[in-house]
């Protein structure tokens, strides 16, 4: 784990953005091309990234059936998969936190065996069950990083984003379009008749209870369900705005 913090100040009069990036390392010249966008189509904004990886350099947990070949991956077949220069460009950073995946798989199964879980039968496989806690606890540690943060430079931001690396924005994020006083998240198919959890931007409080699915939710369902369950249990207004897809 690393980690720093810049205790750097913002510019007077312009609003302030928490991104928070969190999961695989997939597609990751597509996190630079984002932020880019971001920036470019939010210019009363600055940004600062709170990044939260898991260290995998195993091809096959990476590129599995659902992505569409080694072009979207930046990688070839044998080469190290997990490449960092694919952040040195990306000058918002301000917190980043990488831990190895098998330490996560050893972390969530104990979190698993040891929670009184409500199961689903449709849940899926042991592996789909860390995958989906693994998910929740990068989005509940970024949140955490963020909280530090505030908490060392006594600051609000205006809205807080979460995201993955392998995302692609079909249509422009333009953060004064979001609706107010809710967390909005991408268009598109609702599974399980959950919440959409690959991209959602709120105000900061909002974004927080977002952020506690991992910590407080007591279902194993369907990841979208998980979500689901912990923005009924906060009373979480949510709306889907943004067309943003994954990136296979």
């Amino acid at each position: 784990m690393s980690g720093y913090f810049a205790l750097t100040k913002f510019r007077k009069n312009r609003k302030t953005a928490a991104v928070c990036v969190s999961g695989l390392f997939r597609c990751p010249h597509k996190l630079k091309e984002n932020i880019e966008s971001l920036k470019t189509h939010n210019p009363d904004y600055e940004f600062k990234l709170f990044v939260h990886l898991w260290e995998v350099n195993d091809y096959q947990i990476i590129v599995n059936e659902h992505w569409r070949g080694d072009e979207a991956m930046d990688f070839k077949r044998g080469e190290d998969v997990f490449n960092l220069d694919y952040l040195n460009p990306i000058d918002e950073i301000e917190t980043l936190c990488i831990q190895p995946f098998q330490d996560s798989i050893d972390f969530l199964r104990r979190e698993h065996s040891q929670r009184n879980y409500t199961h689903d039968k449709r849940s899926g496989s042991q592996h789909d069950k860390v995958s989906a806690l693994s998910m929740f606890y990068g989005i509940w540690r970024t949140n955490e990083m963020v909280r530090e943060y505030c908490d060392k430079n006594d600051h609000t931001f205006d809205v807080q984003i979460r995201m993955r690396t392998d995302l692609r924005f079909n249509d422009p994020i333009c953060i004064n379009k979001m609706a107010p006083d809710k967390v909005n998240v991408e268009t598109g198919r609702r599974w399980r008749s959950g919440i959409p959890d690959c991209f959602a931007i709120g105000p900061q409080h909002l974004m927080h209870k977002y952020s506690q699915t991992f910590k407080q939710t007591d279902v194993l369902y369907h990841p979208e369900t998980m979500l689901k369950v912990n923005c009924d249990r906060h009373n979480i207004p949510w709306v889907q705005t943004y067309n943003v897809v994954i990136d296979r």
